[in-house]
């Protein structure tokens, strides 16, 4: 338990301190920032937008349930959800939130437990897919614009992009090819697949959760597109903040095709848990990748995660309602305390 909680402070001290060296160094400013928390139209626009994403985010767990013939209300959905991204905001990255909702959903279909706890991973798995998908896509259309980057950052641009790209059409190449040969695909995963150095074994669970899904392929062509049109909502977030912040367009060679590659990658790097919502390594990773597409400086990315990070901080946050309403099964399961 103290090793648990000991982690913990370990990673808010290294997000503050990140946060903290941004501060003094002048690389975040807090002018900037101002400016952002400043105008009530900005703070619910972006708050429309991030709540967005929360809702169909929901939503799309609850198609995965059904798609393992499990029925759970929307509003059950939405409850459970918010409880976990309350404890996602006060347990470092985001296993903290899925931990939470497994448990509550494993108990309410004790029946189906396992299947139940899948859905969770998989509608992880799905909302990164999503987000790749719609990179890579504004990569292709993109391109022309990003070949004319000059600099260092250019050609980490360009492999990074090709990266998305590359990753985007195996995703759907491969759920196309599951949808017309799930059914005959082994009930084992391949040998090759559980071989893969550190990461074998989670994709031979992953390989085993997609399983269930062979007789009804379109549960998870639905998941894509809701994950699809989720992160799109997260771009008009991050236009909202960066047009709050640093005005309208030109944003020196950073176009708006170049924000949401640049903003993706980004958003891929505060999944990294290893700080409560990506405090710090957002920053750090928003102030270089915007740089690489052409932002005018080096700092510009950062107010822009920064100000996103807040709103997302409160919405979060505002879960702690629920948290009363499940506060019994909560201190249960010893959740409260680890």
């Amino acid at each position: 338990m103290w090793k648990k909680r000991l982690l913990s402070l370990l990673k808010f001290a290294f997000a503050f301190g990140i946060i903290a060296f941004l501060l003094k160094s002048g690389k975040l400013s807090l002018e900037e920032l101002g400016t952002f928390l400043k105008s009530p139209l900005a703070l619910l626009s972006t708050a429309f937008f991030v709540l967005s994403t929360f809702l169909l985010s929901f939503y799309r767990w609850k198609t995965l349930l059904l798609g393992q013939g499990i029925k759970m209300s929307y509003w059950s959905c939405f409850r459970l959800g918010m409880l976990g991204q309350f404890f996602s905001a006060v347990i470092p990255g985001t296993v903290g939130g899925d931990l939470v909702k497994g448990v509550f959903v494993a108990r309410r279909f004790p029946g189906k437990k396992a299947a139940s706890v899948s859905t969770i991973i998989l509608d992880r798995v799905l909302g990164l897919v999503g987000m790749v998908i719609l990179g890579g896509i504004a990569f292709l259309f993109g391109l022309p614009k990003i070949l004319t980057l000059s600099g260092d950052g250019a050609v980490m641009v360009l492999w990074l992009g090709w990266a998305l790209t590359i990753l985007a059409l195996c995703f759907v190449f491969g759920l196309a090819a599951f949808s017309l040969l799930g059914k005959k695909l082994p009930k084992q995963a391949p040998a090759f697949i559980q071989s893969i150095p550190a990461i074998g074994s989670k994709l031979a669970q992953l390989y085993l959760i997609a399983l269930d899904y062979q007789r009804c392929p379109r549960y998870l062509w639905q998941a894509v597109g809701i994950s699809i049109i989720s992160h799109c909502c997260n771009m008009g977030a991050m236009f909202v903040v960066t047009y709050a912040v640093h005005g309208p367009q030109p944003w020196g060679d950073l176009g708006g095709l170049s924000l949401v590659v640049s903003s993706i990658m980004g958003l891929c790097a505060m999944a990294i848990p290893v700080a409560p919502m990506g405090l710090g390594v957002g920053q750090l990773a928003f102030g270089r990748i915007f740089y690489a597409f052409g932002a005018p400086t080096a700092n510009f990315g950062i107010p822009i995660v920064t100000g996103f990070q807040v709103i997302m901080l409160l919405l979060n946050l505002s879960g702690s309602v629920f948290f009363a309403t499940y506060k019994h099964e909560v201190h249960e399961s010893g959740l409260a305390t680890s």
